[in-house]
């Protein structure tokens, strides 16, 4: 797999968006990026801060001689035709008697790798109005550039004329940096922000801003800076380093050292990108002196943005606290309207089914918005898990709602939603939405215990659709239901399962074994001890040889040449509904037996028993060997008095797998004339 881009910053999401060929991406704290599947730059150029000035010789060319030029300059990438804004204006310019003007183009030691050259404009003589002139390659060093074409030849303003047509406007401003991107009407739209305030400041009666432990990025400028405590908000004009910045005016506050501040942008205007008069698509250019390219979108409300998405035809923007549905096919008509009866979705949950609806998380629980309705998925069922109301099984940890993630899986009809346990600093729960009916009905929730940090739908060869996620130690998985292991760092012929030789605290040795030393190996795959010395620890690798796995932290116990581990294991089990065998007194459970298709070589499942919605099992876990020839595993359980039962069964392995015919189960009522009244499920 190739490296699109190293060194990002990895404290934010970062959200992407592809249109007319290009990705897009922003975590609302960095400067965006683009990528065209060669290079990635920035997203937009920002303007050359100097202007040009008059070389002063007398060159020969066909401008009026005694007449009085201005010029201005823009950078320029050839390679993806991507202007930046205006240079500074230059002063007067007199041409002298040969008729030519030669300027300098001024040293940038900070510019923007991508430029590639600067696009020369001209006045024509005592007017205001630049024109294109000419181009030339410059990479940051100073350069000269000769104006000699007569007025009549430069045709193409700079930008666009003004409504009056008496002045250009500067059409190509850097996009301010917001974290949501969205692809619509052939534009790119931005909304929300970021609250940035690591570290503390050191403020003085001047514009500068001194940082310490601070990381301030280019992606800063043009926000809003506040002093903790203090009213006055002030704008970022530059940023000089990851700890120094200028603000466009001067600090009118208490000076001092180790203050505490903010940085963050406007939270509930929508922005999007400029399209030429011509039609020409700009998605990296924002006109900020220009109305009609922003929106503002309930922006007293107190709520922040936290999502946009295109789902076919509609184009859905998100607050904290409400759906809306953007309208419009040009600036002048374009609006955005407030759906009945919603909750706001979060931007990495926001999917679209087959039939065009929304599907999305939200603080509340997760909802389907056809546009002009919204219902919700949850109320009905795991409505607790959202709000930590009653006893849930579990509920989310309500500090990382904006790291939810989902997708909808259009193959098996279902949203995956991964989200945050209340204990948990990653989203270590997916919550499954199964659309399939049975008898009429949806199938309904159920969750995966499966860790991941971003998801999405991706198209194989043949455009089928897969569900795909990733996980902070770098592995990206996609959804297989008829895979055995998780495959990660392994092609098929590795060790994935066996006994241990050796170990000690942060190893295990398997003499006999190859495992896979292909790229990183199997680092960031996990391991777990089956059976023997050390049973039912899991580490994540750190790395490996052909024989010897390391792990990231110590073993409790170490590994011995007792230990059976497997690699790349799954934890799959089914647990059953809450049993009550149609009485409601109190029952208990007798014995079960599990019948299955024995297999060809040995290894174990097992049975767990819960009672009375607590997620604390009753008893022993009850193992069964899946080599047994007569292919079924009866046990007896202990005292085991409640109200309602539960059967889970399942195996954690690698490359085995567990085919369940039936089961059943032997138990009694309380509270009957018999002491026992006989019953099966």
């Amino acid at each position: 797999m190739a490296i699109i881009k190293s060194g990002m910053q990895t404290a934010y999401n970062w959200n992407g968006n592809e249109l007319n060929d290009l990705f897009y991406m922003s975590n609302g704290i960095d400067r965006m990026l683009v990528y065209d599947l060669v290079t990635v730059t920035n997203m937009g150029i920002r303007p050359p801060p100097s202007a040009a000035t008059d070389e002063g010789t007398n060159l020969a060319g066909s401008l009026t001689v005694g007449g009085v030029y201005k010029c201005r300059f823009e950078y320029y990438n050839i390679n993806k035709k991507r202007s930046s804004g205006f240079s500074p204006a230059s002063a007067n310019i007199t041409c002298q008697s040969n008729g030519g003007i030669r300027v300098d183009i001024p040293t940038h030691t900070g510019i923007d790798a991508q430029v590639t050259h600067i696009r020369a404009y001209l006045t024509a003589d005592g007017a205001n109005i630049y024109r294109y002139d000419g181009i030339k390659a410059y990479t940051g060093t100073a350069i000269e550039y000769d104006f000699t074409i007569a007025e009549s030849a430069r045709i193409t303003v700079m930008g666009e004329l003004n409504s009056a047509g008496t002045a250009n406007i500067d059409v190509h401003g850097v996009p301010f940096t917001c974290p949501y991107l969205m692809p619509h009407d052939n534009r790119m739209w931005l909304f929300g922000t970021r609250i940035y305030s690591t570290g503390t400041v050191t403020m003085a009666a001047d514009p500068t801003v001194e940082g310490s432990s601070t990381v301030w990025t280019d992606g800063m400028q043009g926000m809003y800076f506040q002093i903790d405590g203090e009213a006055r908000i002030y704008t970022i004009e530059s940023v000089t380093d990851s700890d120094t910045l200028e603000l466009t005016e001067t600090f009118a506050g208490t000076t001092g050292a180790g203050k505490s501040y903010y940085i963050y942008g406007e939270d509930s205007i929508l922005y999007y990108s400029y399209i030429t008069t011509t039609g020409v698509v700009c998605p990296e250019s924002l006109p900020q002196d220009v109305v009609q390219h922003w929106i503002p979108v309930s922006k007293d409300d107190g709520f922040r943005g936290t999502g946009l998405k295109k789902v076919g035809r509609n184009a859905y923007v998100s607050k904290e606290n409400a759906l809306y549905l953007l309208s419009g096919d040009r600036p002048a008509n374009y609006r955005v309207t407030r759906i009945p009866l919603s909750d706001g979705a979060y931007h990495r949950t926001m999917s679209e089914d087959e039939s065009g609806n929304l599907i999305y998380g939200s603080r509340s629980g997760v909802y389907v918005s056809n546009g002009n309705e919204t219902f919700s998925l949850t109320k009905e069922s795991i409505q607790n898990i959202f709000t930590g109301e009653g006893n849930p099984p579990w509920y989310i940890n309500k500090a990382r709602l904006e790291y939810m993630h989902g997708v909808y899986d259009i193959l098996n009809k279902r949203y995956l939603l991964w989200v945050a346990s209340s204990s948990s600093s990653k989203e270590d729960k997916c919550l499954v939405y199964d659309f399939n009916k049975i008898d009429g009905q949806p199938i309904g929730w159920y969750w995966w215990n499966i860790e991941a940090t971003c998801s999405a739908i991706v198209r194989d060869a043949d455009s089928k659709p897969w569900v795909y996620w990733g996980d902070e130690n770098g592995f990206v998985y996609y959804l297989n239901p008829d895979a055995t292991n998780d495959a990660a760092g392994m092609s098929g012929a590795e060790t994935r399962r066996g006994t241990a030789t050796a170990g000690a605290s942060t190893t295990l040795t398997d003499s006999g074994a190859t495992f896979n030393t292909t790229g990183d190996g199997l680092k960031a795959c996990k391991i777990k001890i089956l059976s023997g010395t050390g049973i039912g620890q899991e580490r994540i690798i750190s790395s490996n040889t052909g024989t010897i796995i390391t792990v990231t932290a110590s073993w409790d116990t170490n590994p011995d040449n007792t230990s059976v581990y497997a690699i790349g294991y799954i934890d799959a089990y089914r647990k059953t509904g809450w049993i009550d065998f149609g009485v409601l007194l109190d029952k208990f459970i007798r014995r079960i037996k599990m019948v299955f298709k024995p297999q060809s070589s040995t290894y174990s499942a097992y049975l767990k028993h819960y009672a009375d919605f607590i997620s604390t099992q009753i008893g022993n876990t009850q193992y069964f060997n899946m080599a047994e020839i007569k292919g079924y595993h009866s046990a007896n359980f202990a005292a085991n008095r409640a109200k309602h039962h539960q059967i889970e069964f399942g195996i954690c392995d690698t490359d085995r797998v567990i085919e369940v015919r039936e089961l059943e189960l032997e138990g009694g009522v309380f509270g009957t004339p018999e002491e026992t009244k006989e019953a099966e499920s």
